[in-house]
């Protein structure tokens, strides 16, 4: 079963894109984080719904 919180490394290594590049998602609003302690957290269910918005968009 996959992790239903992703740290911002662990969403980055399953995005195959950078931390950096995560961070720039955050900051536009693609995908939403919250705060575990000082850790950034992601929900896996905003990561997924990135793949969903571009099937339903036809890409």
């Amino acid at each position: 079963m996959a992790k239903p919180f992703l740290s911002i490394l662990e969403a980055s290594r399953l995005l195959g894109v950078s931390r950096r590049t995560i961070y720039r998602m955050l900051g536009r609003g693609d995908i939403n984080s919250g705060k575990a302690g000082t850790r950034t957290i992601i929900k896996r269910s905003d990561i997924d719904s990135i793949f969903q918005k571009q099937k339903d968009n036809g890409n």
